[in-house]
C-alpha cells in the first residue's frame, strides 16, 4: 500500500467532514522526525489544498526553562532523552519560529502559515 496515499486519503475524508476549516499543522524544530514530518505536510497540503497552520508544542514557558523540564521527567521517569525531544517545546516568539520554519519552508510560506493562524484565532 502507497503511504502517501493513504495520508491524502485520510486527509481528504477530513475535508470532507470539516470543509474550510480544517488545517495541518507543522512545528518548528531542529529535529530530523519533525523535518521530514513538516517536508511530508508541506507537500500533501500542496496537493490537497489544505492550508497549514504552525504552533509549537509547549512543555515549558520560555527557553531558560529546559533544564529545569529536564529535571522534572528525570524526577518523574528515571533516566531517559529528554535534551533533543524537548530542546523546541517552549512558547517560541515568531523570530525563532521563523528561524526554525525556514529549514523546510520559504519566507512567504511561514508568513501564509501565521495569517492562516490568525484566520483561525
Amino acid at each position: 500500500t502507497n503511504l502517501k496515499q493513504e495520508l491524502v486519503d485520510e486527509i481528504l475524508w477530513y475535508k470532507d467532514i470539516f470543509g474550510d476549516d480544517l488545517y495541518l499543522e507543522v512545528q518548528p524544530s531542529n529535529q530530523n522526525d519533525q523535518l521530514f514530518v513538516n517536508m511530508i505536510l508541506r507537500n500533501v497540503s500542496k496537493t490537497v489544498k489544505v492550508p497549514l497552520v504552525f504552533s509549537t508544542d509547549s512543555h515549558y514557558g520560555i527557553k531558560e526553562e529546559k533544564i529545569l523540564h529536564s529535571a522534572f521527567l528525570h524526577s518523574q521517569e528515571g533516566d531517559r532523552e529528554t535534551e533533543e525531544f524537548y530542546s523546541t517545546t517552549y512558547i517560541m516568539s515568531y523570530d525563532e519560529i521563523k528561524e526554525y520554519l525556514s529549514q523546510t519552508f520559504t519566507v512567504e510560506e511561514i508568513e501564509e502559515m501565521r495569517l492562516n493562524t490568525l484566520e483561525i484565532m
